[in-house]
């Protein structure tokens, strides 16, 4: 899978009033279900920060949350500086702070400064989810969808599937993936479709390349429908307008098609006779 990964965490003063709002999206295979991305957030610089932590009147957890997001997430740290951020991070979690909880999960996620640690990540985005920061409902959701665990699916495509219904473009393409092939629900390829309609008309490329697909090669997903290089070459065109390689080669596909169809059903020139 294929994601964009900010570089920093999430700013608290810039993000707090983003709360909730869906993220962009990145591009991935056709397949791979997908983690929105957080808002690039802005922390100071490395260079004189302590500095401004030593500066008077300033609130101490706001000043523990900002030195620990430059610690974890800025482009030069020490293993020092991990373990301190990771430490100012999970006491102000403590102290009830659901952007540290998020921070820590996307730093567990990511392998920013720590181990990877998918568990670890999911325990952060519960605690961030649950304390009110609703951008980590989404990021819970991708991870629970892609656990071994039976329960975990059913719990993240409920997630995301709550949040696609209230128009978060990436949780309506994954929930789509979900329906398509029975991740935590029932198969159901119509309530795919429709899914990824909704994804594909607010401009999913991956929501674009399904539909294109299914129009393409009928027999593989909705059973009774023709093929239909029309509708294919509607979505694949759309998808191709944000240069995915994969639309350009399908398209090319499809003007193919069209050719052998021409060919196959073009008249004969009648036989000339020839001269004795």
């Amino acid at each position: 899978m294929l994601v964009r990964i900010s570089r920093y965490g999430v700013n608290a003063d810039e993000n707090r009033a983003r709360n909730g709002h869906p993220a962009g999206h990145a591009m991935t295979a056709r397949k791979g279900a997908r983690r929105p991305d957080p808002y690039a957030g802005t922390v100071e610089s490395e260079h004189g920060y302590e500095r401004y932590w030593d500066r008077p009147g300033r609130d101490e957890q706001k000043l523990m949350f900002n030195g620990a997001t430059t610690y974890l997430f800025g482009r030069r740290r020490s293993a020092d500086q991990v373990r301190r951020g990771v430490e100012w991070l999970k006491r102000c979690a403590r102290q009830g702070d659901a952007l540290a909880a998020f921070n820590l999960g996307y730093a567990y996620e990511t392998g920013s400064g720590l181990t990877r640690n998918l568990s670890q990540a999911r325990r952060w985005y519960d605690v961030a989810y649950g304390g009110g920061f609703l951008r980590a409902k989404s990021f819970l959701a991708h991870l629970l969808s892609g656990s071994r665990s039976t329960e975990d699916q059913q719990r993240g495509a409920r997630l995301d599937r709550e949040l696609a219904d209230a128009g978060h473009v990436i949780c309506a393409y994954n929930t789509g993936l979900a329906f398509e092939f029975a991740r935590g629900v029932r198969k159901n390829l119509r309530r795919a479709q429709g899914y990824y309609l909704q994804a594909a008309r607010k401009g999913d490329v991956d929501a674009q390349l399904a539909l294109g697909f299914w129009a393409l090669n009928p027999d593989l997903a909705l059973r009774g429908r023709r093929q239909d290089l029309d509708l294919a070459e509607k979505w694949y065109r759309l998808a191709a307008r944000s240069g995915e390689p994969m639309a350009k080669r399908s398209l090319a596909k499809i003007a193919a098609l069209r050719r052998s169809a021409l060919a196959a059903t073009a008249p004969r020139n009648a036989a000339r006779p020839r001269r004795q």
